[in-house]
């Protein structure tokens, strides 16, 4: 089993609302975090808004002074799903579900 004090890397699958908070949280707290979706791209999109979206909530005092830049050092769009999760400690994913 392991040990929150063993992850050093998380692996965000699926960048909705939800995993976005999720994978900006934790880059926010120290973790390297390696962003996945459908494809690159999208992963890359949501790398941007992340950082954009973080100095914001820097701006009205919302993150600590210099969260922006700590959660911009800590996150990376990946090409595909299965380069997201290679070398992961930790993989969170959050996908619709579809009601039976």
């Amino acid at each position: 089993m392991t040990s929150i004090d063993t992850i050093r890397t998380a692996r965000r699958c699926r960048l909705g609302l939800h995993g976005q908070g999720i994978a900006q949280v934790l880059a926010m707290h120290g973790y390297k975090v390696a962003l996945g979706d459908v494809d690159g791209e999208t992963a890359e999109r949501a790398h941007v808004r992340l950082v954009e979206q973080a100095r914001g909530f820097e701006a009205r005092g919302l993150f600590p002074e210099g969260a922006s830049e700590v959660i911009g050092g800590n996150l990376a769009a990946a090409g595909s799903i299965e380069e997201t999760v290679a070398t992961a400690d930790y993989i969170v994913e959050a996908v619709p579900e579809e009601p039976t």
